[in-house]
């Protein structure tokens, strides 16, 4: 797990693993709006639901919260622009400088597990779509994407996925969780059941991908550092 401050200078710690945890606690919670209300829950709801957790366990949580009380949390908003749409086939150009783009096709999007990319050996100064990009083959094995990305377009759709068909292989692929019990792993399909996990070894498990929900700048970092390698 990385950890690393937020911006340059304000001193706050983030991690990955803290930010999968909050994502995942954003997702469940959505989720049992939708089983108990049938709809999601709306931002002052979960605002209230923040508020009334720090309110009874921040003293028990949270370090400076020892000799202070919440007594609201706020949060600002504004119009966002409109989201992008993408499906699964999609091809994506990804900015990784002024001067380059790398390329990925969206695998699968489970709700659950979220977004499967592979990421392609080409790059480009040209962000439009061209048959080499996909015929140039992986840069690396496929990897959990960042949809946020797509959604607020910082990474583009460049070409519709209508004719994708996910191979055998690769909806046979295996990915690593962490199991309930700490410091052991179960390896399953991506977007697969829990219940179909099979429980591996430390060493099995450092071999295979993990289906952490990484934000856009880990994913273009990886895809940077794969390139030099290749390029000494």
């Amino acid at each position: 797990m990385g950890w690393f401050e937020a911006t340059e200078g304000s001193g706050l710690i983030l991690g990955d693993d803290p930010l999968d945890l909050t994502h995942r606690f954003l997702k469940e919670l959505a989720e049992l709006y939708e089983e108990g209300c049938e709809r999601k829950p709306t931002l002052a709801e979960v605002i209230a639901c923040l508020e009334s957790g720090l309110k009874f366990s921040g003293s028990e949580c949270i370090a400076d919260l020892e000799e202070r009380a919440v007594t609201q949390v706020t949060v600002k908003t504004k119009k966002k622009p409109k989201d992008q749409t993408f499906k699964v086939g999609d091809v994506i150009a990804i900015p990784l400088d002024k001067n380059t783009y790398a390329f990925a096709r969206i695998m699968i999007d489970d709700r659950h597990d979220g977004m499967l990319m592979e990421i392609f050996r080409e790059t480009s100064p040209d962000k439009s779509f061209r048959r080499s990009i996909i015929e140039s083959g992986r840069l690396f094995s496929p990897i959990t994407g960042a949809r946020s990305a797509i959604k607020n377009c910082r990474w583009h759709v460049i070409r519709s996925g209508d004719q994708y068909v996910l191979s055998e292989s690769d909806a046979k692929m295996e990915f690593r969780v962490p199991h309930f019990a700490g410091g052991r792993w179960t390896a399953r399909r991506f977007g697969g059941k829990h219940e179909e996990s099979r429980l591996i070894t430390k060493e099995e498990a450092m071999q295979l991908e993990d289906t952490g929900l990484p934000c856009a700048e880990d994913v273009e970092e990886r895809i940077k550092r794969e390139l030099r390698e290749r390029s000494r």
